[in-house]
């Protein structure tokens, strides 16, 4: 009578315990990498758009010969 019983009960112990133990490898060894990933490009992004962005308030020097980064000056009337 207790092989019966023990029958039923280690199933019911023993199957979602060795799914909590998979699924746990499974997140360690594949989710938790990716989502780490996705969480560094996400930082990275912001930090590079925030300098972008904090570049583009002053003139940088990009070519010697036109060092500033004003518009050109339109063509005089008898050229267009």
């Amino acid at each position: 009578m207790v092989g019966y019983l023990l029958a039923f009960l280690v199933p019911i112990i023993a199957l979602p315990l060795v799914l909590f133990v998979l699924l746990r490898f499974g997140y360690r060894l594949f989710a938790r990498p990716y989502l780490r990933l996705l969480r560094m490009r996400r930082y990275r992004n912001n930090r590079d758009l925030r300098d972008a962005a904090n570049r583009g308030r002053c003139k940088v020097i990009v070519n010697p010969h036109r060092a500033n980064s004003d518009p050109r000056p339109s063509p005089p009337e008898a050229e267009r």
